[in-house]
């Protein structure tokens, strides 16, 4: 075989693999740059879609905010946006507005298919405690314990505090006060604590006992005010001497008193003259004879 083949030959040879793979490799470009043009229209039908349904969001916020009607908006995102977080938000606006008009069941309708469709731990975290408030509502203190026996960190507090309504509710008042008291411990904010703190001195039996423990550090005080005076006089009122615990009896009759008077020593009204009125008088006394 000859090194090098002449013009001929390698015309030939490429005709053959063209035969061979031509087809393949056409194929193969075809392919690449129509699944480029494909992802390119995915991506941009796919922005599009989204900045649709961001769209109909805010126009369902602003008409809600404008007390509008807003159900054909709802419409609108229940049929092109069913699993998105577009409707998860809505329906929690829904549960909301029904709350606010004591619609419990409705409420309750609304956020159980927004937790359906939440993705989002947070989320769901924050659906769940407010079912369960819901069911509380409705007394259904089962299910509301099971919506908040889940609940992560972000939401911890709520769903204590929901815990202890619960077994409050139940009239387990000692578990109830062990949950405020859990609750309690967590870094609260001013009035979340005083909400706590009030539920929990609602229950009868920690108020009474509460109120007996303050009566108790009361009274110490007041013994401990009582008891100060004495303990720092004290070392003064202590006796020397046998003679200073007798009792003097009172005198009734006034013969008895006499004797007491005798033993004071008489003093003259008139006081004597002295040696210089005496010179002065006969001083007086010669002159008046002159």
């Amino acid at each position: 075989m000859a090194d090098f083949l002449t013009d001929e030959e390698q015309a030939e040879r490429l005709q053959k693999m063209w035969r061979d793979y031509g087809l393949t490799v056409l194929i193969g470009i075809a392919v690449g740059i129509g699944g480029i043009v494909a992802w390119n229209l995915f991506q941009d039908h796919r922005a599009e879609v989204k900045q649709r349904g961001a769209d109909l969001f805010v126009e369902y916020e602003t008409t809600r905010g404008l007390l509008g009607s807003t159900d054909e908006i709802k419409q609108q995102i229940e049929e092109q946006y069913p699993n998105s977080s577009y409707l998860m938000f809505v329906l929690m606006y829904e549960a909301k507005d029904a709350a606010d008009e004591d619609d419990w069941e409705l409420a309750k309708t609304h956020l159980e298919g927004a937790l359906a469709i939440a993705k989002d731990q947070t989320y769901k975290d924050m659906i769940s405690t407010r079912l369960g408030r819901v069911q509380f509502q409705l007394n259904l203190l089962d299910e509301a314990l099971e919506s908040v026996s889940d609940v992560g960190d972000a939401y911890r507090l709520p769903a204590l505090e929901l815990t202890g309504d619960v077994h409050r509710a139940r009239g387990e008042l000692d578990e109830a006060v062990a949950i405020y008291e859990t609750a309690l411990e967590l870094d609260l904010g001013y009035y979340d604590n005083l909400r706590v703190t009030s539920k929990m001195n609602s229950i009868p039996s920690f108020a009474s006992d509460d109120e007996e423990l303050t009566s108790e550090s009361s009274d110490a005080q007041e013994l401990e005010l009582i008891d100060e005076p004495e303990s720092s006089t004290g070392s003064e009122l202590e006796p020397t001497d046998e003679s200073d615990l007798e009792i003097t009896p009172e005198l009734d009759s006034t013969d008895e008193q006499e004797p007491a008077a005798e033993l004071e020593p008489e003093t003259d009204t008139e006081s004597e003259p002295t040696d210089e009125e005496e010179t002065e008088s006969q001083t007086e006394t010669e002159s008046d004879e002159t």
